[in-house]
């Protein structure tokens, strides 16, 4: 795991490991194990607001196209959320963008009874899948959740494989 202060975004520190990297407020703190376990953690210095990001190798996959396995991944996502004890949640937003080489699909929840909002990125590249959920734990205003998250979920990205010699 690297951390760098991110030139575009002044405030922000530059996260990440092999595969990935994203830009995150500074007061963010990993509380977690790091990228080498399998599964990072980090919040917001109040508690908040929190990421998990996790990849994984998927190269033994039956899945045929980046897409169908970024799909899985969503249905997992979707499936977690569905067995969540006292939590109702509506699917605010899905998307996917994809091509040859990749696909990432986008996923926003939100339990407005218990003011708890999850959004999601699930990226794939080759055999490389990234899942990255956003928690906002007291999600009072869900358009300034939006507006806080919207800059982090767009830096997640997928690391430049180095060059070939």
């Amino acid at each position: 795991m690297s951390t760098e202060h991110a030139p575009a975004a002044p405030g922000s520190v530059t996260l990440g490991a092999d595969a990935w990297a994203i830009a995150l407020p500074a007061d963010w703190l990993a509380t977690a194990p790091g990228p080498d376990r399998g599964q990072l953690y980090v919040e917001s210095a109040d508690g908040a607001k929190g990421m998990y990001v996790s990849s994984w190798d998927a190269s033994a996959s039956r899945f045929d196209t980046p897409l169908k396995l970024a799909e899985s991944f969503k249905e997992n996502s979707l499936a977690t959320l569905r067995n969540m004890p006292d939590l109702e949640w509506q699917l605010i937003e899905e998307r996917a963008e994809h091509d040859a080489q990749g696909a990432t699909i986008y996923l926003d929840s939100l339990a407005a009874a218990s003011a708890y909002r999850i959004a999601g990125k699930i990226m794939v590249r080759g055999h490389t899948v990234i899942r990255a959920t956003f928690h906002d734990y007291d999600c009072q205003d869900y358009a300034a959740s939006r507006a806080y998250f919207a800059p982090i979920i767009a830096s997640l990205r997928f690391n430049e494989p180095p060059a070939r010699a």
